[in-house]
């Protein structure tokens, strides 16, 4: 229905009633047009907010030795690790900390979403992580999150691609090393972004009844999944408080001038935080077993006498308490 035809409808044809009339048909116009934009971006972004099925899972190696194996994944944060921290950093500090031989990789793609780092997992080329994950290590490390609350997809769809990233991983027996998300300033890079791109985002945040560029709500959104799901108790959960003494604030003095990567210094804390929690682990997995005392090393309070990847694949020695 036009403008003319609305105008026509609704108005007398007395000359007092006749503004009244014009701006109500305008109104009207307005909205039906609002409703209509509305809806075509809708239909435009839906693939966005799709979500896939799970993915075949494939062979890995088995070793059978007593080196420890740990992997990061994720986004920029994964990717620039060996640029700002080095990989061989980390493996020498976990070594120490573990007492054992220790390999380390990790890979990440700036920008990824969580859905991304989920697909690059079944990946050889490019930024793929199926060759790091191939090699079935004992842990792996997940950075994920700021890019989805960067693209306002919505903390269900987070939510989602993150189970499946845990659910793959604890059915070849990986522990999963879960990083919880600080507060970033996405605002700092993106609120310079041209204005018909601001709207767009908002449009997608109404869409996904989430507040622009939040990265509280899909943090809340994920750690009420792992609960609910009774994931904490399989899975390295390390909280911002670890590493930053600001706790969930940002710490400038741990991020560069983005207020979004990590420096060096954030990186060296994050990297101990990370060992500590993985020393941890093993020793609540490994040493706390009432059946396992008599084959466990218990003077050195770090190891099994096995190698360790014999132990984790013997279901008897994870039935200690939760390991978080």
């Amino acid at each position: 229905m036009g403008y003319i035809e609305i105008n026509h409808y609704f108005c007398s044809q007395t000359s007092d009633d006749m503004k009244t009339c014009r701006i109500f048909a305008v109104v009207i116009c307005a909205v039906v047009a609002l409703v209509l934009i509305f809806g075509l971006l809708y239909l435009r972004w839906r693939h966005l907010w799709a979500l896939d099925e799970a993915r075949p899972a494939y062979e890995m190696i088995r070793h059978h030795d007593d080196t420890l194996r740990v992997v990061m994944i994720g986004d920029s944060w994964a990717g620039l690790h060996q640029t700002m921290m080095g990989d061989t950093v980390f493996q020498a500090l976990l070594s120490r900390e573990v007492g054992r031989p220790v390999l380390f990789r990790s890979s990440g793609k700036g920008g990824e979403k969580s859905r991304g780092i989920y697909h690059l997992m079944f990946q050889d080329d490019g930024y793929g992580t199926r060759p790091l994950l191939v090699e079935h290590p004992d842990f792996c490390i997940i950075s994920a999150g700021i890019n989805d609350a960067a693209a306002n997809l919505g903390p269900r769809q987070y939510c989602h691609y993150y189970r499946l990233i845990l659910t793959f991983l604890l059915d070849h027996q990986i522990r999963p090393v879960v990083l919880e998300m600080p507060d970033v300033d996405i605002w700092h890079i993106y609120g310079g972004k041209p204005m018909k791109d601001r709207v767009g985002d908002f449009l997608k945040s109404v869409m996904t009844d989430c507040r622009m560029y939040s990265v509280t709500a899909y943090r809340e959104a994920l750690f009420q999944m792992l609960n609910d799901e009774a994931l904490m108790d399989q899975i390295v959960y390390i909280p911002v408080s670890r590493w930053n003494r600001n706790g969930l604030g940002i710490n400038q003095s741990l991020f560069m001038d983005d207020l979004i990567h990590l420096n060096l210094r954030g990186y060296e804390l994050l990297d101990l935080s990370i060992a500590n929690a993985i020393k941890e682990s093993i020793l609540r997995l490994l040493c706390t077993s009432h059946h396992r005392e008599q084959t466990c090393s218990l003077l050195a309070r770090s190891w099994c006498q096995h190698p360790l990847q014999h132990c984790w694949q013997d279901r008897t020695c994870r039935t200690g308490p939760p390991v978080r």
